[in-house]
Protein backbone atom coordinates (compact mmCIF):
# COMPACT_ATOMS: atom_id res chain seq x y z
CA UNK A 1 0.00 0.00 0.00
CA UNK A 2 1.08 3.43 -0.69
CA UNK A 3 1.82 6.25 1.47
CA UNK A 4 -0.82 8.12 0.53
CA UNK A 5 -3.00 5.46 1.11
CA UNK A 6 -1.66 4.81 4.63
CA UNK A 7 -2.37 8.25 5.77
CA UNK A 8 -6.14 8.06 4.14
CA UNK A 9 -6.70 5.30 6.52
CA UNK A 10 -5.17 7.24 9.75
CA UNK A 11 -6.99 10.31 9.02
CA UNK A 12 -10.08 8.39 8.53
CA UNK A 13 -9.61 7.10 11.94
CA UNK A 14 -9.30 10.55 13.36
CA UNK A 15 -12.75 11.98 11.60
CA UNK A 16 -14.00 9.10 13.61
CA UNK A 17 -12.83 9.79 16.86
CA UNK A 18 -13.59 13.17 16.92
CA UNK A 19 -17.34 12.45 15.84
CA UNK A 20 -17.45 10.36 18.88
CA UNK A 21 -15.23 12.90 21.27
CA UNK A 22 -12.20 11.44 22.41
CA UNK A 23 -11.74 11.07 26.29
CA UNK A 24 -8.31 9.95 28.28
CA UNK A 25 -11.13 7.29 30.11
CA UNK A 26 -11.40 5.36 26.82
CA UNK A 27 -9.41 2.99 25.28
CA UNK A 28 -9.36 3.20 21.24
CA UNK A 29 -8.69 0.46 19.08
CA UNK A 30 -6.94 -0.17 15.83
CA UNK A 31 -5.59 -2.71 13.21
CA UNK A 32 -2.50 -2.12 12.10
CA UNK A 33 -1.03 -4.73 8.57
CA UNK A 34 2.80 -4.81 8.27
CA UNK A 35 4.42 -5.14 4.70
CA UNK A 36 6.17 -8.37 5.61
CA UNK A 37 8.02 -10.85 8.04
CA UNK A 38 11.58 -9.73 7.09
CA UNK A 39 14.35 -10.64 9.31
CA UNK A 40 12.09 -12.86 11.89
CA UNK A 41 13.65 -14.38 14.16
CA UNK A 42 11.47 -17.26 13.82
CA UNK A 43 12.40 -20.15 11.05
CA UNK A 44 9.92 -23.06 9.53
CA UNK A 45 12.66 -25.22 10.30
CA UNK A 46 11.77 -24.98 13.96
CA UNK A 47 7.78 -24.77 14.45
CA UNK A 48 8.20 -25.69 17.91
CA UNK A 49 8.68 -22.21 18.70
CA UNK A 50 5.05 -21.25 17.53
CA UNK A 51 3.74 -24.28 17.65
CA UNK A 52 2.48 -26.86 20.34
CA UNK A 53 3.51 -30.53 19.91
CA UNK A 54 0.08 -31.26 19.44
CA UNK A 55 -0.48 -28.76 16.85
CA UNK A 56 2.71 -30.07 14.92
CA UNK A 57 1.10 -34.06 15.27
CA UNK A 58 -2.25 -32.41 13.53
CA UNK A 59 0.43 -30.86 10.50
CA UNK A 60 2.00 -34.12 9.99
CA UNK A 61 -0.69 -36.49 10.31
CA UNK A 62 -2.82 -34.43 7.56
CA UNK A 63 0.32 -33.78 5.56
CA UNK A 64 -0.12 -30.15 6.03
CA UNK A 65 3.20 -28.00 5.01
CA UNK A 66 4.47 -25.18 7.31
CA UNK A 67 3.72 -21.84 5.35
CA UNK A 68 5.33 -18.49 5.84
CA UNK A 69 1.83 -17.48 7.46
CA UNK A 70 2.58 -19.76 10.15
CA UNK A 71 5.69 -17.35 11.46
CA UNK A 72 4.61 -15.39 14.23
CA UNK A 73 4.18 -11.49 13.47
CA UNK A 74 7.82 -9.97 13.54
CA UNK A 75 8.63 -8.99 17.49
CA UNK A 76 10.74 -6.02 16.16
CA UNK A 77 7.91 -4.31 14.41
CA UNK A 78 6.05 -4.95 17.77
CA UNK A 79 8.85 -3.50 20.04
CA UNK A 80 8.86 -0.56 17.51
CA UNK A 81 5.02 0.11 18.01
CA UNK A 82 5.02 -0.08 21.93
CA UNK A 83 8.52 2.44 21.67
CA UNK A 84 5.45 4.75 19.92
CA UNK A 85 3.73 4.63 23.39
CA UNK A 86 0.63 2.06 22.11
CA UNK A 87 -0.13 -1.20 23.41
CA UNK A 88 -0.32 -4.34 21.77
CA UNK A 89 -3.64 -6.09 22.29
CA UNK A 90 -3.26 -8.79 19.94
CA UNK A 91 -1.55 -10.10 16.65
CA UNK A 92 -2.69 -12.25 13.57
CA UNK A 93 0.32 -14.13 12.28
CA UNK A 94 -2.14 -15.21 9.46
CA UNK A 95 -2.77 -12.00 8.04
CA UNK A 96 0.45 -10.29 9.60
CA UNK A 97 -1.38 -7.53 11.56
CA UNK A 98 -2.00 -6.67 15.00
CA UNK A 99 -4.60 -4.44 16.89
CA UNK A 100 -3.54 -1.90 19.26
CA UNK A 101 -4.81 0.17 22.06
CA UNK A 102 -4.66 3.76 23.22
CA UNK A 103 -6.04 6.28 25.06
CA UNK A 104 -4.50 8.95 23.43
CA UNK A 105 -5.47 8.66 19.57
CA UNK A 106 -2.81 11.28 18.53
CA UNK A 107 -0.05 8.33 18.43
CA UNK A 108 -1.62 6.96 15.77
CA UNK A 109 -0.25 9.28 13.55
CA UNK A 110 3.32 8.77 14.39
CA UNK A 111 2.78 4.74 12.79
CA UNK A 112 2.91 7.03 9.58
CA UNK A 113 6.96 6.94 9.69
CA UNK A 114 7.08 3.46 10.28
CA UNK A 115 7.96 1.54 6.86
CA UNK A 116 6.94 -2.07 7.53
CA UNK A 117 3.26 -0.40 8.41
CA UNK A 118 0.91 -1.46 5.49
CA UNK A 119 -2.24 0.48 6.48
CA UNK A 120 -4.05 1.48 9.58
CA UNK A 121 -7.58 0.93 10.20
CA UNK A 122 -10.01 2.32 13.15
CA UNK A 123 -11.89 -0.85 14.74
CA UNK A 124 -13.83 0.67 18.17
CA UNK A 125 -13.89 2.26 20.88
CA UNK A 126 -14.69 0.62 24.41
CA UNK A 127 -15.65 2.99 27.50
CA UNK A 128 -14.75 2.40 31.31
CA UNK A 129 -17.24 1.34 33.23
CA UNK A 130 -17.26 4.43 36.04
CA UNK A 131 -15.82 3.13 39.26
CA UNK A 132 -18.75 1.18 41.39
CA UNK A 133 -20.88 0.41 38.24
CA UNK A 134 -21.59 -3.57 38.13
CA UNK A 135 -22.13 -5.69 35.21
CA UNK A 136 -25.28 -6.79 33.96
CA UNK A 137 -25.57 -10.47 35.70
CA UNK A 138 -27.55 -13.07 34.30
CA UNK A 139 -31.38 -13.69 35.35
CA UNK A 140 -31.68 -17.06 36.87
CA UNK A 141 -33.19 -19.36 35.20
CA UNK A 142 -36.32 -21.72 35.50
CA UNK A 143 -36.38 -26.24 35.23
CA UNK A 144 -37.57 -27.70 31.95
CA UNK A 145 -41.31 -28.80 32.36
CA UNK A 146 -41.65 -32.17 31.43
CA UNK A 147 -43.85 -32.49 27.88
CA UNK A 148 -42.06 -35.46 26.94
CA UNK A 149 -39.17 -33.51 24.99
CA UNK A 150 -35.67 -34.77 26.10
CA UNK A 151 -32.15 -33.70 25.02
CA UNK A 152 -31.63 -37.12 23.80
CA UNK A 153 -34.34 -35.79 20.91
CA UNK A 154 -31.52 -33.01 19.72
CA UNK A 155 -29.01 -36.13 19.17
CA UNK A 156 -31.35 -38.63 17.75
CA UNK A 157 -32.66 -36.34 14.88
CA UNK A 158 -28.85 -36.35 13.50
CA UNK A 159 -28.54 -40.15 14.31
CA UNK A 160 -25.98 -38.86 16.49
CA UNK A 161 -26.83 -41.02 19.29
CA UNK A 162 -25.45 -44.21 17.44
CA UNK A 163 -22.06 -42.90 17.49
CA UNK A 164 -22.99 -42.64 21.55
CA UNK A 165 -23.58 -46.36 21.57
CA UNK A 166 -20.61 -47.43 20.33
CA UNK A 167 -18.51 -45.32 22.89
CA UNK A 168 -17.94 -42.60 20.53
CA UNK A 169 -17.86 -39.27 22.69
CA UNK A 170 -15.08 -37.35 21.71
CA UNK A 171 -11.67 -39.11 23.43
CA UNK A 172 -8.90 -37.00 22.87
CA UNK A 173 -10.54 -35.01 20.60
CA UNK A 174 -9.47 -31.13 21.45
CA UNK A 175 -12.10 -28.65 20.84
CA UNK A 176 -11.82 -24.78 20.86
CA UNK A 177 -14.65 -22.89 22.18
CA UNK A 178 -14.86 -19.31 20.45
CA UNK A 179 -17.44 -17.30 22.62
CA UNK A 180 -18.72 -14.35 24.94
CA UNK A 181 -17.95 -15.86 27.99
CA UNK A 182 -18.41 -18.64 30.44
CA UNK A 183 -20.36 -17.46 33.40
CA UNK A 184 -19.79 -19.94 36.57
CA UNK A 185 -18.56 -22.95 34.32
CA UNK A 186 -16.03 -23.87 36.85
CA UNK A 187 -18.64 -24.11 39.61
CA UNK A 188 -21.60 -25.87 37.73
CA UNK A 189 -21.87 -29.70 38.49
CA UNK A 190 -22.87 -29.96 34.63
CA UNK A 191 -18.62 -29.81 34.07
CA UNK A 192 -16.93 -31.30 37.46
CA UNK A 193 -16.01 -34.35 34.95
CA UNK A 194 -13.61 -32.17 33.04
CA UNK A 195 -12.34 -29.94 35.44
CA UNK A 196 -11.91 -33.56 37.27
CA UNK A 197 -10.21 -34.70 34.64
CA UNK A 198 -7.60 -32.21 33.61
CA UNK A 199 -9.89 -31.86 29.89
CA UNK A 200 -10.29 -28.02 30.33
CA UNK A 201 -7.08 -27.59 29.04
CA UNK A 202 -6.63 -24.19 28.61
CA UNK A 203 -8.47 -20.50 29.44
CA UNK A 204 -7.98 -17.55 27.22
CA UNK A 205 -9.28 -13.78 27.22
CA UNK A 206 -8.02 -12.50 24.37
CA UNK A 207 -11.14 -9.54 23.85
CA UNK A 208 -10.10 -8.51 27.32
CA UNK A 209 -6.73 -9.78 28.61
CA UNK A 210 -6.69 -10.21 32.65
CA UNK A 211 -10.23 -10.45 33.12
CA UNK A 212 -11.64 -13.93 34.24
CA UNK A 213 -13.79 -15.53 31.61
CA UNK A 214 -15.48 -16.91 34.33
CA UNK A 215 -17.13 -14.10 35.35
CA UNK A 216 -18.23 -12.57 31.62
CA UNK A 217 -21.43 -13.89 29.98
CA UNK A 218 -23.27 -16.81 30.28
CA UNK A 219 -23.45 -17.28 26.57
CA UNK A 220 -20.39 -20.19 26.23
CA UNK A 221 -21.06 -21.57 29.14
CA UNK A 222 -24.57 -22.67 27.82
CA UNK A 223 -22.96 -23.25 24.39
CA UNK A 224 -20.25 -25.83 26.26
CA UNK A 225 -22.81 -27.55 28.21
CA UNK A 226 -24.33 -28.68 24.65
CA UNK A 227 -21.17 -30.26 24.01
CA UNK A 228 -19.76 -31.46 27.12
CA UNK A 229 -22.59 -31.06 30.33
CA UNK A 230 -22.77 -34.41 31.96
CA UNK A 231 -25.66 -34.55 34.63
CA UNK A 232 -25.45 -38.52 34.88
CA UNK A 233 -29.07 -40.01 33.41
CA UNK A 234 -30.40 -36.06 33.22
CA UNK A 235 -28.28 -34.55 31.05
CA UNK A 236 -25.77 -35.46 28.21
CA UNK A 237 -24.02 -33.61 26.16
CA UNK A 238 -22.86 -34.48 22.28
CA UNK A 239 -19.16 -34.72 23.11
CA UNK A 240 -18.60 -35.55 26.84
CA UNK A 241 -15.35 -36.78 26.64
CA UNK A 242 -13.55 -34.22 24.41
CA UNK A 243 -10.82 -31.74 25.67
CA UNK A 244 -11.99 -28.20 25.68
CA UNK A 245 -10.00 -24.79 25.04
CA UNK A 246 -12.35 -21.87 26.26
CA UNK A 247 -11.23 -18.68 24.90
CA UNK A 248 -13.20 -15.34 25.36
CA UNK A 249 -13.02 -13.33 22.21
CA UNK A 250 -16.45 -11.30 22.38
CA UNK A 251 -17.29 -8.22 24.37
CA UNK A 252 -21.11 -8.45 25.00
CA UNK A 253 -21.43 -4.78 26.24
CA UNK A 254 -20.90 -3.70 22.55
CA UNK A 255 -20.92 -4.68 18.96
CA UNK A 256 -17.22 -3.89 17.52
CA UNK A 257 -14.95 -4.32 14.36
CA UNK A 258 -12.25 -5.03 16.79
CA UNK A 259 -13.60 -7.99 18.09
CA UNK A 260 -13.55 -9.43 14.70
CA UNK A 261 -9.97 -9.32 14.95
CA UNK A 262 -10.00 -10.68 18.68
CA UNK A 263 -11.74 -13.84 16.91
CA UNK A 264 -9.06 -14.23 14.41
CA UNK A 265 -6.49 -14.07 17.65
CA UNK A 266 -8.43 -16.19 19.38
CA UNK A 267 -8.55 -19.13 16.26
CA UNK A 268 -4.92 -18.87 15.82
CA UNK A 269 -4.67 -19.34 19.17
CA UNK A 270 -6.06 -22.65 19.21
CA UNK A 271 -4.41 -23.61 16.04
CA UNK A 272 -1.04 -22.87 18.04
CA UNK A 273 -2.99 -25.40 20.96
CA UNK A 274 -3.52 -27.96 18.31
CA UNK A 275 -6.96 -28.16 18.40
CA UNK A 276 -9.26 -30.45 15.90
CA UNK A 277 -12.49 -28.22 15.45
CA UNK A 278 -13.87 -25.24 16.11
CA UNK A 279 -17.03 -24.50 18.23
CA UNK A 280 -18.06 -20.78 17.27
CA UNK A 281 -21.31 -19.32 17.46
CA UNK A 282 -20.67 -16.05 17.01
CA UNK A 283 -21.10 -13.76 13.81
CA UNK A 284 -20.74 -10.21 12.58
CA UNK A 285 -22.62 -8.18 10.36
CA UNK A 286 -23.58 -4.57 11.64
CA UNK A 287 -21.30 -2.47 14.79
CA UNK A 288 -21.98 0.23 16.88
CA UNK A 289 -20.27 2.12 14.73
CA UNK A 290 -22.00 1.72 11.21
CA UNK A 291 -19.19 3.12 9.19
CA UNK A 292 -17.55 -0.37 10.15
CA UNK A 293 -20.69 -2.02 9.08
CA UNK A 294 -20.51 -4.96 6.33
CA UNK A 295 -22.49 -5.05 3.39
CA UNK A 296 -23.89 -8.20 2.11
CA UNK A 297 -21.18 -8.09 -1.11
CA UNK A 298 -18.83 -8.62 1.46
CA UNK A 299 -20.23 -11.98 2.81
CA UNK A 300 -18.18 -13.83 0.37
CA UNK A 301 -15.67 -15.23 2.47
CA UNK A 302 -12.71 -12.94 1.38
CA UNK A 303 -13.88 -9.88 2.87
CA UNK A 304 -14.10 -9.87 6.38
CA UNK A 305 -10.60 -11.32 8.18
CA UNK A 306 -11.97 -12.91 10.41
CA UNK A 307 -13.77 -15.07 7.38
CA UNK A 308 -10.26 -15.09 5.76
CA UNK A 309 -9.21 -17.04 8.93
CA UNK A 310 -11.41 -19.24 9.42
CA UNK A 311 -10.42 -20.33 5.60
CA UNK A 312 -6.98 -20.46 6.70
CA UNK A 313 -8.05 -22.72 9.89
CA UNK A 314 -9.63 -24.94 7.43
CA UNK A 315 -6.08 -25.00 5.48
CA UNK A 316 -4.07 -26.26 8.24
CA UNK A 317 -6.09 -29.08 9.47
CA UNK A 318 -8.98 -27.90 12.17
CA UNK A 319 -12.73 -28.24 11.09
CA UNK A 320 -14.24 -25.09 11.82
CA UNK A 321 -18.22 -24.89 12.61
CA UNK A 322 -19.84 -21.85 12.97
CA UNK A 323 -23.44 -20.71 13.56
CA UNK A 324 -25.24 -19.33 10.50
CA UNK A 325 -26.90 -16.56 12.56
CA UNK A 326 -29.98 -15.06 14.09
CA UNK A 327 -30.94 -12.27 11.43
CA UNK A 328 -33.36 -14.51 9.53
CA UNK A 329 -36.65 -12.63 10.72
CA UNK A 330 -34.43 -9.05 10.23
CA UNK A 331 -33.85 -6.74 8.10
CA UNK A 332 -30.02 -8.15 7.32
CA UNK A 333 -31.46 -11.97 7.19
CA UNK A 334 -28.48 -13.07 5.85
CA UNK A 335 -25.18 -15.02 6.72
CA UNK A 336 -22.70 -13.27 8.58
CA UNK A 337 -18.67 -13.21 9.49
CA UNK A 338 -17.07 -15.77 9.75
CA UNK A 339 -20.03 -17.90 8.79
CA UNK A 340 -19.53 -17.04 4.83
CA UNK A 341 -16.45 -18.53 5.16
CA UNK A 342 -15.11 -21.22 2.45
CA UNK A 343 -14.42 -24.61 3.44
CA UNK A 344 -16.00 -24.48 6.66
CA UNK A 345 -19.14 -26.09 7.93
CA UNK A 346 -21.65 -23.61 8.67
CA UNK A 347 -25.09 -24.43 10.74
CA UNK A 348 -28.26 -23.09 10.55
CA UNK A 349 -31.21 -24.34 12.98
CA UNK A 350 -34.51 -26.37 12.49
CA UNK A 351 -37.15 -26.92 15.23
CA UNK A 352 -37.78 -30.72 16.60
CA UNK A 353 -39.73 -31.93 13.62
CA UNK A 354 -37.02 -30.35 11.00
CA UNK A 355 -38.80 -27.05 10.61
CA UNK A 356 -36.38 -24.74 9.69
CA UNK A 357 -36.37 -21.74 12.72
CA UNK A 358 -37.96 -17.82 11.52
CA UNK A 359 -34.52 -16.86 12.95
CA UNK A 360 -32.36 -18.48 11.16
CA UNK A 361 -30.04 -16.55 8.53
CA UNK A 362 -30.14 -16.89 4.65
CA UNK A 363 -28.03 -18.33 2.29
CA UNK A 364 -26.68 -18.29 -0.01
CA UNK A 365 -22.88 -16.14 0.63
CA UNK A 366 -22.53 -13.22 -1.94
CA UNK A 367 -20.36 -15.53 -4.43
CA UNK A 368 -23.11 -17.93 -4.68
CA UNK A 369 -22.01 -20.69 -2.19
CA UNK A 370 -24.35 -22.55 -0.44
CA UNK A 371 -24.74 -21.63 3.50
CA UNK A 372 -25.76 -22.64 6.31
CA UNK A 373 -24.82 -26.76 5.03
CA UNK A 374 -26.33 -28.16 7.10
CA UNK A 375 -28.97 -27.53 10.16
CA UNK A 376 -29.61 -28.83 13.63
CA UNK A 377 -32.08 -28.11 16.29
CA UNK A 378 -31.69 -24.45 17.58
CA UNK A 379 -35.08 -24.48 18.78
CA UNK A 380 -36.28 -25.40 22.04
CA UNK A 381 -32.54 -26.69 22.74
CA UNK A 382 -31.46 -28.19 26.14
CA UNK A 383 -28.57 -26.89 27.82
CA UNK A 384 -27.57 -26.87 31.20
CA UNK A 385 -27.91 -23.28 32.56
CA UNK A 386 -25.42 -21.72 35.19
CA UNK A 387 -27.17 -22.65 38.14
CA UNK A 388 -26.90 -26.40 36.85
CA UNK A 389 -30.73 -27.26 35.83
CA UNK A 390 -31.33 -28.32 32.43
CA UNK A 391 -32.81 -25.40 30.16
CA UNK A 392 -33.79 -24.90 26.71
CA UNK A 393 -32.97 -21.57 24.70
CA UNK A 394 -33.07 -21.16 20.64
CA UNK A 395 -30.92 -19.92 18.46
CA UNK A 396 -28.35 -20.91 16.07
CA UNK A 397 -25.79 -20.84 18.46
CA UNK A 398 -27.43 -23.62 20.25
CA UNK A 399 -27.65 -25.22 16.64
CA UNK A 400 -23.59 -25.21 16.01
CA UNK A 401 -22.42 -27.39 19.33
CA UNK A 402 -24.77 -30.13 18.47
CA UNK A 403 -23.23 -30.59 15.31
CA UNK A 404 -19.46 -29.61 16.64
CA UNK A 405 -19.70 -32.47 19.23
CA UNK A 406 -20.91 -35.02 17.06
CA UNK A 407 -18.18 -33.95 14.68
CA UNK A 408 -15.48 -34.67 17.39
CA UNK A 409 -17.20 -38.14 17.95
CA UNK A 410 -16.61 -38.96 14.07
CA UNK A 411 -13.19 -37.59 14.30
CA UNK A 412 -12.59 -39.95 17.67
CA UNK A 413 -13.81 -43.14 15.43
CA UNK A 414 -11.86 -41.87 12.50
CA UNK A 415 -8.70 -42.19 14.68
CA UNK A 416 -9.80 -45.42 16.37
CA UNK A 417 -10.50 -47.19 12.66
CA UNK A 418 -7.21 -45.47 10.94
CA UNK A 419 -9.22 -43.86 8.78
CA UNK A 420 -6.94 -40.11 7.72
CA UNK A 421 -9.98 -37.45 6.55
CA UNK A 422 -9.18 -34.10 5.44
CA UNK A 423 -11.57 -31.42 6.45
CA UNK A 424 -12.88 -31.12 2.86
CA UNK A 425 -13.30 -34.92 3.23
CA UNK A 426 -14.97 -34.98 6.69
CA UNK A 427 -17.59 -32.15 5.26
CA UNK A 428 -18.32 -33.63 1.94
CA UNK A 429 -19.14 -36.99 4.43
CA UNK A 430 -21.72 -35.24 6.71
CA UNK A 431 -23.28 -33.22 3.83
CA UNK A 432 -23.59 -36.12 1.05
CA UNK A 433 -25.85 -37.63 3.98
CA UNK A 434 -28.24 -34.68 4.62
CA UNK A 435 -31.71 -34.68 4.03
CA UNK A 436 -31.71 -31.85 0.86
CA UNK A 437 -28.24 -33.15 -0.53
CA UNK A 438 -28.37 -32.36 -4.34
CA UNK A 439 -31.30 -29.94 -4.03
CA UNK A 440 -30.47 -27.50 -1.33
CA UNK A 441 -31.99 -24.46 -0.65
CA UNK A 442 -31.10 -20.96 1.13
CA UNK A 443 -32.28 -21.63 4.65
CA UNK A 444 -31.92 -25.26 5.09
CA UNK A 445 -28.99 -25.19 3.01
CA UNK A 446 -28.22 -29.57 2.41
CA UNK A 447 -30.65 -29.88 5.09
CA UNK A 448 -30.57 -32.34 7.95
CA UNK A 449 -27.12 -34.64 8.24
CA UNK A 450 -27.48 -38.60 9.47
CA UNK A 451 -24.29 -39.15 11.14
CA UNK A 452 -25.18 -42.68 11.57
CA UNK A 453 -24.55 -43.12 7.23
CA UNK A 454 -21.81 -41.01 7.80
CA UNK A 455 -20.04 -43.08 10.51
CA UNK A 456 -21.34 -46.73 8.86
CA UNK A 457 -19.94 -45.73 5.31
CA UNK A 458 -16.34 -45.46 6.79
CA UNK A 459 -16.15 -47.90 8.97
CA UNK A 460 -17.37 -50.09 6.73
CA UNK A 461 -20.57 -51.69 7.96
CA UNK A 462 -23.54 -51.77 4.82
CA UNK A 463 -26.24 -49.40 4.96
CA UNK A 464 -28.45 -48.70 2.69
CA UNK A 465 -26.67 -45.91 -0.26
CA UNK A 466 -27.36 -42.63 -0.99
CA UNK A 467 -30.81 -42.53 -3.34
CA UNK A 468 -29.96 -42.39 -6.89
CA UNK A 469 -32.48 -43.54 -9.77
CA UNK A 470 -29.95 -43.60 -12.25
CA UNK A 471 -31.74 -43.64 -15.47
CA UNK A 472 -29.33 -41.27 -17.49
CA UNK A 473 -26.14 -41.53 -19.46
CA UNK A 474 -24.02 -39.19 -18.52
CA UNK A 475 -20.54 -38.24 -20.02
CA UNK A 476 -18.19 -35.41 -20.93
CA UNK A 477 -16.34 -33.74 -23.46
CA UNK A 478 -14.22 -30.50 -23.60
CA UNK A 479 -16.84 -28.07 -22.74
CA UNK A 480 -19.93 -30.27 -22.84
CA UNK A 481 -21.93 -32.48 -20.94
CA UNK A 482 -24.19 -34.86 -22.79
CA UNK A 483 -27.43 -36.54 -21.17
CA UNK A 484 -29.56 -39.23 -22.76
CA UNK A 485 -32.16 -41.02 -20.61
CA UNK A 486 -32.00 -45.05 -20.90
CA UNK A 487 -36.86 -44.64 -20.59
CA UNK A 488 -39.14 -42.60 -21.94
CA UNK A 489 -38.58 -40.03 -18.80
CA UNK A 490 -37.99 -36.80 -20.12
CA UNK A 491 -35.47 -34.75 -18.50
CA UNK A 492 -37.31 -31.91 -16.70
CA UNK A 493 -34.82 -29.61 -15.45
CA UNK A 494 -30.66 -29.90 -14.49
CA UNK A 495 -28.97 -27.88 -11.61
CA UNK A 496 -24.57 -28.31 -11.53
CA UNK A 497 -23.16 -27.20 -8.30
CA UNK A 498 -19.35 -26.62 -8.36
CA UNK A 499 -17.32 -27.90 -5.40
CA UNK A 500 -17.96 -25.25 -2.71
CA UNK A 501 -21.74 -26.15 -3.62
CA UNK A 502 -22.68 -22.92 -5.69
CA UNK A 503 -25.18 -22.97 -8.33
CA UNK A 504 -23.03 -22.57 -11.45
CA UNK A 505 -25.77 -23.77 -14.25
CA UNK A 506 -29.83 -24.11 -14.27
CA UNK A 507 -31.65 -25.28 -17.52
CA UNK A 508 -35.38 -26.50 -17.69
CA UNK A 509 -35.64 -28.57 -20.44
CA UNK A 510 -38.29 -31.66 -21.32
CA UNK A 511 -36.23 -33.99 -23.65
CA UNK A 512 -34.94 -37.29 -23.32
CA UNK A 513 -31.37 -36.37 -24.97
CA UNK A 514 -29.18 -33.24 -23.97
CA UNK A 515 -26.29 -31.41 -24.37
CA UNK A 516 -24.70 -28.61 -22.10
CA UNK A 517 -21.96 -26.54 -23.44
CA UNK A 518 -19.75 -26.06 -20.21
CA UNK A 519 -17.02 -23.67 -21.84
CA UNK A 520 -17.47 -21.20 -18.94
CA UNK A 521 -17.72 -23.02 -15.80
CA UNK A 522 -13.92 -24.50 -16.08
CA UNK A 523 -11.85 -27.86 -15.10
CA UNK A 524 -12.98 -29.37 -11.81
CA UNK A 525 -15.45 -31.79 -9.66
CA UNK A 526 -19.29 -31.24 -10.05
CA UNK A 527 -22.51 -32.55 -9.07
CA UNK A 528 -25.51 -32.44 -11.73
CA UNK A 529 -29.04 -32.67 -10.35
CA UNK A 530 -31.77 -33.55 -13.02
CA UNK A 531 -35.06 -34.07 -12.37
CA UNK A 532 -37.77 -35.91 -14.47
CA UNK A 533 -41.73 -35.84 -13.56
CA UNK A 534 -41.33 -38.70 -11.03
CA UNK A 535 -37.43 -38.95 -9.46
CA UNK A 536 -34.03 -36.97 -9.23
CA UNK A 537 -30.70 -38.16 -10.05
CA UNK A 538 -26.99 -36.90 -8.90
CA UNK A 539 -23.86 -37.61 -10.68
CA UNK A 540 -20.74 -36.66 -10.05
CA UNK A 541 -19.35 -35.03 -13.40
CA UNK A 542 -15.56 -34.00 -14.06
CA UNK A 543 -14.80 -31.29 -16.50
CA UNK A 544 -11.20 -31.45 -18.30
Amino acid sequence: MNVFTKVFFITTAFLLLSSNGVSAADDYFFYIRFTDKNNSPFSLEHPEAFLSSRAIARRMRLNIPYEVSDLPVNPHYLAAIEDKGLQIHSTTKWLNGATVTTSDSMLIASLEELPFVDGVQYTGKIEHRPSGQQKKMPVMLQNVADDGDSPEKQLSQLKGNVLHQDNYHGNNIHIGVLDAGFYHMDANPAFVHLYESGRVAGVKNVVLPGENVYEADTHGANVMSIMAGDLDDSYQGSATAATYWLIQTEYSDVELLMEVDCWVAGIEYADSAGVDLINSSLGYTTFDNASANFTYNDMDGKTSRASIAAGIAAKKGILVVNSVGNDGNKSWKYVGVPADADGILTVGSVDAVGAVSDFSSFGPTSDGRVKPEICARGMRTFYVNFSGNVSTGSGTSYSTPIVTGLCACLLEACIDKGIELSVRGIIDLIVESASLYGNPDSRLGYGIPDFEQVYRRFVGTDIPPLRRDEQTRVWTETDKIYLKRTDDLPIKNIRIYSAMGALVLQNDLNELYAVLNTGRLGAGIYTLLLSTDYHKEIHKIVLP
